[in-house]
């Protein structure tokens, strides 16, 4: 398949989910493509941003908020 070529050709190990019909894109990303996705500890998503530019500041908070 394309995406096992394309992992094979990048020398990727870690999973990669073929989102062929993109519900995954869509239950997350529905207004395009996030400049932001913080990952919990627990594996989960806690926070998805897409709109503009942060200051080092506000993601500063942000890791404070929803990882640390």
């Amino acid at each position: 398949s394309e995406l096992r070529d394309f992992k094979s050709y990048y020398g990727l190990t870690f999973p990669i989910l073929y989102d062929f019909y993109r519900n995954v894109y869509h239950q997350f990303f529905g207004q395009g493509i996030p400049a932001l996705l913080l990952i919990n500890q627990e594996g989960e998503v806690a926070y998805v941003y897409n709109k503009s530019e942060l200051t080092q500041t506000e993601i500063d908070n942000l890791l404070q908020t929803y990882i640390f």
